[in-house]
């Protein structure tokens, strides 16, 4: 008689719980813009990282649907479409992949990506 009550009282409650959306959730925090501060990538060697500091020559700007990446030292700017899934950034443009990024993390003020190559840093431009 008790596992029928505690049944009756704990089911409501299960099934009332929303899981976490965590695509939903990095799509609404990565909307922004952010300032590149630095990059790690490999020597040449392959056995050592190097350590920059990219002084914001690299700009992300995400809307709804967009990113808007911008070279400030090339002068060059690219549109694309992004999507987010299970903490992977993914680039496309003209309906095709470009760029596949980790997110390593992101935060009210920091972002970090990642792939095989390289890591980037950023932080939150002050609006």
């Amino acid at each position: 008689m008790k596992y029928c009550l505690f049944s009756l009282f704990l089911l409501p409650i299960l099934y009332s719980c929303v899981p976490f959306d965590s695509n939903d959730y990095n799509k609404k925090m990565i909307q922004s813009t952010w300032i590149q501060v630095e990059l790690e990538y490999f020597a040449e060697d392959g056995d050592s990282i190097i350590v920059e500091e990219a002084e914001g020559h690299t700009v992300l700007a995400f809307t709804v649907d967009s990113c808007h990446e911008q070279l400030l030292d090339l002068n060059t700017t690219a549109q694309y479409s992004y999507d987010i899934k299970d903490y992977v950034l993914k680039l496309e443009k003209d309906a095709e992949n470009i760029n596949y990024f980790e997110i390593e993390k992101l935060t009210s003020d920091s972002l970090i990506l990642s792939s095989a190559y390289f890591v980037r840093k950023y932080i939150k431009r002050a609006d």
